[in-house]
Formats: C-alpha cells, sequence, structure tokens
C-alpha cells in the first residue's frame, strides 16, 4: 500500500497534530506500508526533501506571507498530487482547511481515494473554523465530497454530522502513541539530569517533585487556572515545581500572572521541544486542565509513560479517564479544585503509582499507535 501523508507543518515544527502524522508514518511503514510526508516548506533554510525517522518526503513552497503562503502551497500541494499519481494508491490529509480543499480536487482529476482528518474540536476546532472563517463554507462544500473523514472521539464526529458529513464518510480512530518502556526512578533521575545540562531553569534538586503541562500558550487551554491553583499548591508543598511546555500567544499574559502570583521559582515557562518525552520522563505528574480538546496526544504519552494524570472534566478526556482508577479529573476553571487534586496525588505516592500503572495499560488496550495505523490501514484497504 502506497500512502501520501499530508499536514501543512511537520517536523521540526511540531504540535499535537503533526506528532500524530509522525508517529502514524512511522508505523504504517513498520507495517508494511510505502508512505511518503508532503508538508510545507516554512524556511528556507529547510532543504526541499526530508527524512524523518527513515520516513520520506517532500517540503513544498510555502511562503510566510500569510494569504500568499497559503495560495501557493495549495497550488504546489494539487501539483504534486497530480503530477505523482501513479506513486500513490491513497491520500490522507490532516486538517479541514485549504490543503484538504486542494487536495480533494486534485483527486478528482486522478481518481484517487482521499481521506481527511478533523483536527481539535469546540471553538479551537476544524468543524468550527468551516463555519466561521472567510472561506470556510466554500472549502466545506467541496470537503464533503472526501471519500472519508477521521474523528477521534465522538465529540468530534457529531461535530462533523453537523457541518453536513453523512454518516458513512465518518470513521472513528482513537489517536494513537508509541509505548515507551516503562520509567523507574533510575530513568526518571537521569531524564532531571539531561535536561539540567540542557537548561538550568530545568534543575531539579532532590525531594523536588515536579509538574508538566506540554501543549499551546494559549486561550482556551486553561493556563490561568493552573497557575493560580499552583499558588495554592505551594503554599502546602513549596517543594513542588510546574513546568509550562509550549509556546504561544498567551506566553506573555502568563509570566505577568507568574510574577503576580509570586511563583518565579516555581513556575517555568520551559520552551518548546520537538518531543516531551524526557520532560514527561523526568516529572512526577502530568496536568492539562484545557477548557475544550479532541484527545491529546501529550495527555496519551503521558499516560503511556507511565505518570499520574489529572486532565479536564470535557467530553474528551472523561472518554479517556475513569477517575480513581486511570487518572483524576478537575472541574474547568476551578483553581481550588485543581489544587484539590494536585495534592492528592502529590501527598499519596503509592495512589498515584497505582493510577500510572493502570493509565499506561489504558493506552496500551485501547490507544497505542500500533492499534490506531491497524485502523487506518483497514480504511485504506477498503477504499
Amino acid at each position: 500500500m502506497r500512502v501520501v501523508l499530508v499536514s501543512r507543518r511537520f517536523w521540526p515544527l511540531v504540535g499535537g497534530a503533526e506528532s500524530h502524522m509522525l508517529y502514524l508514518a512511522e508505523e504504517l511503514r513498520r507495517q508494511g506500508a510505502e508512505v511518503t510526508v508532503l508538508t510545507g516548506r516554512q524556511a528556507r533554510s529547510f532543504p526541499a526533501r526530508l527524512t524523518v525517522c527513515e520516513v520520506p518526503g517532500w517540503r513544498l513552497k510555502h511562503p510566510r506571507r500569510r494569504i500568499w503562503g497559503t495560495y501557493r502551497w495549495t497550488q504546489a500541494l494539487s501539483h504534486w498530487l497530480r503530477g505523482h499519481a501513479d506513486t500513490y494508491d491513497v491520500v490522507y490529509v490532516s486538517l479541514l482547511k485549504h490543503e484538504a480543499y486542494a487536495a480533494v480536487g486534485a483527486m478528482r482529476r486522478v481518481g484517487k481515494p482521499i481521506v481527511l482528518r478533523a483536527e481539535g474540536a469546540g471553538p479551537g476546532g476544524d468543524c468550527h473554523w468551516l463555519k466561521t472563517s472567510l472561506f470556510g463554507p466554500r472549502i466545506c462544500k467541496r470537503l464533503l465530497a472526501a471519500d472519508a473523514v477521521v474523528a477521534c472521539n465522538e465529540g468530534i464526529a457529531e461535530e462533523l454530522a453537523a457541518t453536513g458529513f453523512c454518516e458513512r464518510q465518518i470513521v472513528r480512530i482513537h489517536n494513537g502513541v508509541p509505548m515507551p518502556p516503562p520509567r523507574d526512578d533510575a530513568y526518571r533521575q537521569d531524564a532531571r539530569q539531561a535536561l539540567a545540562r540542557l537548561d538550568q531553569r530545568l534543575i531539579v534538586e532532590n525531594g523536588e517533585r515536579v509538574a508538566v503541562y506540554a501543549g499551546r500558550l494559549a486561550r482556551g487551554k486553561g493556563l490561568e487556572t493552573l497557575i493560580r491553583a499552583w499558588r495554592n499548591v505551594t503554599r502546602e508543598r513549596p517543594n513542588c515545581i510546574l513546568w509550562l511546555v509550549g509556546d504561544g500567544p498567551l506566553r506573555g499574559r502568563l509570566v505577568d500572572l507568574i510574577h503576580t502570583c509570586e511563583l518565579r521559582t516555581k513556575v517555568v515557562l520551559a520552551g518548546r521541544f520537538s518531543t516531551a518525552a524526557d520532560l514527561l520522563a523526568a516529572a512526577d505528574l502530568f496536568v492539562l486542565p484545557t477548557e475544550a480538546e479532541a484527545m491529546s496526544l501529550a495527555a496519551l504519552e503521558a499516560m503511556a509513560t507511565p505518570l499520574p494524570v489529572i486532565l479536564s472534566d470535557i467530553a474528551a478526556n472523561s472518554a479517556l479517564i475513569q477517575p480513581e482508577k486511570n487518572g483524576l479529573l478537575a472541574p474547568v476553571g476551578d483553581a481550588g479544585a485543581w489544587a484539590e487534586a494536585i495534592l492528592r496525588l502529590l501527598d499519596n505516592e503509592t495512589k498515584s503509582r497505582r493510577l500510572a500503572l493502570r493509565a499506561r495499560e489504558t493506552v496500551a488496550e485501547r490507544f497505542s499507535i500500533e492499534h490506531t495505523a491497524g485502523a487506518h490501514r483497514a480504511l485504506f484497504s477498503r477504499l
């Protein structure tokens, strides 16, 4: 099977969607598929050809200027798909946006199946963008001709149905992550030492406990609630540190809030990493206070590490977490409840370890990349 994966951004520019496409590309290749990645050439210093984890691909023209860049990217994508039609059997596109519009148009001409993947849910999701953006309705009309569209949870499937996709098009396939070797205390110490050599802000002293958030620093992620909760946590447990991993438009606001809450030595804005594996391995707890989410890849990676996790009580997370069995859920926007949940796990190492081990079992049983790639291969074969 010859598969083309399309993602506007790709390594080393990574987020949840981009990481998932890389994991999927690696696993499809391991399972015997011939995979090619098409992505945008976001910087002139990036070579036109790429090979990441033995997965080959092309970086197509994508100037930085917003409108012109999108136009050149979609034109280059359409031209490549039409010109290389004899080299692939199916095309899989991340995001229900301009690249999907171009790809569906190209597939009309060459007669190959195309599968789309919806990224995000709620106000920040693809379906909301299709309804509210300037060209969204026009793009949506063409996307309805796709052979299938993948939803990683039931909430996104419902949004797709409300947008106009019919039930036969909507395919539910969970996100998946690789299963790393189980972490022990020695591995955690090695990870902490490696991070300390990389960045002195990530030095962890003996006896200190670390919680980590990984994702965009943006509105809707619940980060202001988390910082206010952390002020309460450090009053009870001064030896606790919070790492916020990622970048985004809310960074300046978070810096001000950290100073206001007098948490400059207790909350570290760690910046963007191409992978959160070492940060997760070095931590004691993972927290995700987001107000709306599809199915967080970072949460799945933390559970696979394994780490005890506290996630916001929203639909996507409720489908993943059984409270008190494989993690905890905390209400959106309630700093007091978040502080209480964090302290419960930091004060009870036995419970934290039990939840972490069960979280890893959950990922292995339902959310491994092997299962996810197998479901995609079955879909591609059917089409």
